[in-house]
């Protein structure tokens, strides 16, 4: 009997402990570990002068103070139609660290057409450098949810133009592959 209670002490143990830290989450893949954990909620909004919709603003916060190696050094988001955004760094809404951060903004142009996204920035590449853009914020510990940006847009003449230098440079380029 000792034997059999053994055998299956020997068996239980080591199933127990690979069940009580194998690292999954309830979702089935890997956890994060504390480090990359952030629960640090982050959310503001923007606000395009000139009446722009602020709607796909993409946002990201780029570290200033890298003092913990092991921290992230960016967050992102991206604004709903009124402007309001949340930040992510590891999953969605979960803020960023505490610390000095850089920021950067793009809003990718539309076609009027088809309604496709062109790698044009509606905003002119004006704060597309974190370094350039203007804008610094500092996140506390416990978060910030009343961020507030006021950035420009260039007018819709001046996305259209570029949108056509986009449309001639690919037609161009269509038709250079075709006579080689």
């Amino acid at each position: 009997m000792s034997t059999v209670k053994s055998l299956f002490l020997g068996l239980l143990i080591p199933g127990v402990f690979c069940l009580a830290g194998c690292g999954q989450s309830e979702k089935g893949g890997p956890q994060a570990s504390e480090a990359e954990k952030v629960k640090n909620p982050v959310a503001g909004k923007v606000t395009i002068e000139g009446g722009r919709n602020p709607a796909r603003v993409q946002i990201a916060f780029v570290r200033a103070d890298l003092t913990d190696p092991e921290a992230p050094a960016t967050a992102n988001g991206t604004c709903d139609e009124y402007g309001y955004f949340e930040m992510t760094t590891n999953t969605t809404g979960d803020g960023c660290p505490p610390g000095k951060y850089k920021v950067r903004f793009y809003q990718s142009a539309f076609t009027p057409s088809g309604g496709r996204s062109v790698p044009i920035d509606a905003l002119g590449e004006k704060y597309k450098d974190q370094n350039t853009s203007g804008f610094e914020v500092e996140i506390p510990t416990g978060g910030k949810k009343d961020l507030e940006f006021k950035i420009t847009s260039l007018t819709q003449e001046e996305v259209d133009a570029l949108l056509e230098q986009h449309r001639s440079a690919k037609k161009g380029n269509a038709r250079r592959g075709k006579d080689l």
